[in-house]
């Protein structure tokens, strides 16, 4: 049977007793702020003004100072720095802004979550900043044209495994001890010991925190790429870049990686042509070089924030 045929369109709901573990009062660390969920419902309104957004980011002061962080970072500053919220609103547009928002919160949320075996909360929060970064660098150099959601995408899409290690932190390491190797092995793992993957699960709770659907959709499909479902191209970017994620996390050096390898690569030249490959594997010396870079100081920033 294909791989992919075990999987539903619709996220399925996990055992009873991972429900009540993470629904119940001792998961509120697990939920997002209340402003994304004011956030998400005002910037789908067709009269909301950019003044009105930065009011709502002004609501958690941590964010607005995020935001500022992330306008004026490299990977999406476009112009000279600003020290101004509504400035940095603007410059990100509504679409990037809304997904960087989302992304801010998911990231405060992993940096609450309390783990015994501090690792691996190191190592979950590393390999979603690579992805969303990396994913971000495939964007843009293969003209894709997504405006911001790919990093939410990225950052999000591997939620599904923190969400196990709190429900069973013991029971999580003897399954999946977080080498990047053999995923769908880890996959099937993961349904043996607990009821369900980390991938139903990201999209489960993802939709119990009412994301939007391509969030929800990339979650649950991000090691299955060809399925069909309406946010696919986005699917196999986020796959895409968790493989070159994985391979910077399984080797600290950068060896070279082989592009035709790369299973949600493949699947975008299905979709959108076969120079999307060509010029994936024209790119993807400097792209590994690059991400290895930003993992070394993604994993220092992590570490400071963690001593702290």
């Amino acid at each position: 049977m294909n791989q992919d045929c075990r999987y539903l369109l619709s996220p399925i709901d996990p055992p009873q007793k991972l429900q009540d573990l993470l629904l119940g009062d001792s998961a509120a660390q697990l939920v997002l702020p209340s402003v994304v969920a004011e956030i998400m419902v005002f910037t789908e309104q067709d009269d909301f003004s950019m003044k009105d957004l930065e009011a709502f980011v002004l609501k958690d002061a941590k964010l607005a100072v995020e935001i500022l962080r992330l306008a004026n970072s490299p990977l999406f500053a476009t112009g000279r720095p600003t020290t101004s919220l509504l400035q940095a609103v603007v410059r990100l547009g509504t679409i990037q802004c809304r997904n960087i928002i989302h992304s801010v919160c998911v990231s405060q949320m992993l940096e609450s979550i309390s783990l015994e075996q501090e690792w691996l909360r190191e190592v979950l929060c590393r390999h979603g900043l690579t992805t969303a970064e990396t994913a971000v660098k495939i964007n843009r150099a293969l003209g894709l044209g997504f405006k911001g959601e790919e990093y939410t995408a990225g950052l999000l899409h591997d939620f599904g495994r923190t969400l196990l290690a709190v429900t069973d932190e013991q029971l999580f390491v003897t399954v999946d001890n977080l080498d990047f190797e053999n995923e769908l092995a880890t996959l099937e793992k993961e349904q043996d010991a607990f009821g369900i993957d980390h991938c139903s699960l990201g999209a489960w709770y993802a939709t119990q925190c009412g994301l939007p659907e391509p969030l929800v959709t990339t979650t649950q499909f991000h090691h299955s790429p060809n399925v069909k479902q309406p946010h696919q191209e986005l699917t196999a970017l986020i796959c895409a870049a968790d493989e070159i994620a994985n391979h910077v996390q399984r080797y600290e050096d950068t060896r070279p990686y082989n592009a035709e390898e790369n299973k949600g690569i493949q699947v975008l030249a299905e979709l959108l042509g076969s120079n999307i490959l060509d010029n994936f594997s024209q790119i993807v010396p400097e792209l590994t070089r690059e991400v290895q870079a930003s993992s070394a100081t993604a994993n220092s920033t992590l570490e400071g924030s963690f001593d702290g």
